[in-house]
C-alpha cells in the first residue's frame, strides 16, 4: 500500500502545482465561480486523467486503508488530497469523499452486512426527515436535488431528447468514435447537447450510464443492454474481491459508484477509476494484507504512522 501513498502525495503536489495561482477554498455558493475561474487549467489529457484517478482511486484507497490499518498518514494524505482538489476545481463530491467513507466505515465496521439493510434504511429515513424539517440548506439541496432528484430528471430529459434525435450507437465513447467517425453531435458531449437544449448554452447535463450508454446509444433497449454489461463487470469484480473485507471494498468503491450516477459506464471505468481499482485489487500482496482481507472484520489493533 505504500505505493498508493506515494502516488497520492505525487498527485496532490502535481494538482497543487498546476492550479497554484488559483487555489481557493470557496463556499458552496461560490463553487461555480471557482470552476469558471479554473476552467482553462488542467485541460490537457495527462492532468485530466491523473486528477480523476487521484480523486476516484488514490484518495479512497488511502483514506480507507488508513481507517482499517489505523495508520493515520494514509487517512490524512487522502483528506489533504481531497481538499487540494476542492480548492482547485471546487468539486463538492470529492471534498466530501473522506467524510462519507469515514461515516460508512464507523457505521458498518462492527455490523453484519446481511443485517445492516434495515439500519441503513432507518438512517436514510432519519436524514430525509431532518432535511424536510430544517428547510432549505446546503445539505438538503445536495441530498434532495443533487443526490436523489437530479438523476431521475436527467434520465427523463435524455429519454425525451433521444426519442426525436439520432442515437449515438456508442459513438459518444472516444474509442468507438475514433473507429466509426459516426458521432452525430460534432464537438459537443452528450451532456452539452442535452443541457443546451433544456437549460442554457453553458449547461453540461451529465447523466448516469442508463441515460448515456443506454437511452442515448440504443434507445429504451439500451437500458437493458447497458445493465447486462454492468452485471458482467460486477461478476468479474465480485470474483476479484471475494477474499477482501467487504466493508473495505464498499468504502473504496464509493467514488466509482458516484461516477456511475454522472457518467457513462465506460467513462466510469476509465476516468472513474474502475479499471484501476480492479487492477490494484488483483495483486496478491493486496489480498494477503492482513488489514483488509476477509479475516479482518474490524480494524487493525495497533496504531502506526506507516
Amino acid at each position: 500500500m505504500k505505493i498508493i501513498l506515494i502516488f497520492t502525495w505525487i498527485g496532490t503536489l502535481y494538482i497543487a502545482f498546476v492550479y497554484r495561482d488559483s487555489l481557493n477554498f470557496v463556499s458552496y455558493e461560490d463553487v461555480y465561480i471557482q470552476r469558471s475561474a479554473t476552467e482553462a487549467l488542467g485541460r490537457d489529457v495527462f492532468t485530466s486523467y491523473f486528477g480523476a484517478w487521484l480523486a476516484n482511486v488514490l484518495i479512497p484507497f488511502s483514506v480507507t486503508y488508513g481507517l482499517f490499518s489505523n495508520k493515520k498518514i494514509y487517512f490524512i494524505s487522502g483528506t489533504v488530497a481531497s481538499v487540494i482538489i476542492y480548492m482547485s476545481t471546487a468539486d463538492k463530491a470529492i471534498f466530501l469523499f473522506p467524510l462519507i467513507i469515514f461515516v460508512i466505515f464507523k457505521f458498518l465496521k462492527n455490523k453484519n452486512l446481511k443485517n445492516s439493510l434495515s439500519s441503513i434504511g432507518i438512517g436514510l429515513n432519519i436524514i430525509m426527515s431532518i432535511t424536510l424539517i430544517s428547510g432549505f440548506t446546503v445539505f438538503s439541496a445536495l441530498f434532495w436535488m443533487r443526490t436523489l432528484g437530479n438523476g431521475g430528471l436527467l434520465t427523463t430529459l435524455y429519454h425525451e431528447f433521444f426519442s426525436t434525435h439520432p442515437n449515438t450507437f456508442f459513438s459518444h465513447i472516444n474509442v468507438v468514435n475514433a473507429i466509426t467517425q459516426s458521432y452525430p453531435y460534432e464537438n459537443k458531449s452528450l451532456g452539452q447537447v442535452v443541457g443546451n437544449t433544456y437549460f442554457s448554452d453553458l449547461t453540461n447535463a451529465n447523466a448516469n450510464f442508463w441515460a448515456t450508454d443506454g437511452i442515448a446509444s440504443l434507445g429504451e433497449n439500451g437500458i437493458i443492454f447497458s445493465s447486462i454489461i454492468l452485471f458482467l463487470i460486477l461478476i468479474l469484480f465480485n470474483r476479484i474481491t471475494a477474499h477482501y473485507n467487504k466493508i473495505f471494498v464498499i468504502c473504496v468503491l464509493i467514488p466509482f459508484l458516484s461516477t456511475l450516477l454522472n457518467q457513462s459506464l465506460f467513462s466510469s471505468l476509465l476516468t472513474g477509476g474502475g479499471f484501476w481499482i480492479i487492477f490494484i485489487l488483483s495483486f496478491k500482496n493486496m489480498l494477503t494484507n492482513s488489514f483488509i482481507n476477509e479475516n479482518n472484520n474490524n480494524t487493525g489493533s495497533k496504531t502506526s504512522i506507516y
